[in-house]
């Protein structure tokens, strides 16, 4: 992380793929199960983040076609 320019250091905690990498990372080195664990937490939640802003999303879409169908009457 050193090299990186800041700007990618102040994302990095945000982005799941550091979570993903770095579990992968102790699960071939095999010595703390704690840590693989944390890191599938974090991953699962962003899995559940994004699937209730993909349920949001997809409500809001539904009523926009809806209001638009209903103008083309």
């Amino acid at each position: 992380m050193e090299l990186l320019p800041k700007f990618f250091n102040v994302i990095n905690p945000y982005l799941p793929m550091t979570y993903g990498v770095a579990g992968l990372r102790e699960a071939i080195s095999g010595d703390n199960i704690s840590l693989i664990l944390h890191n599938i937490s974090i991953i699962a939640g962003f899995g559940a983040l994004f699937l209730l802003f993909t349920i949001l999303l997809a409500e809001r879409v539904d009523k926009i076609e809806i209001v638009q169908k209903l103008r083309q009457m």
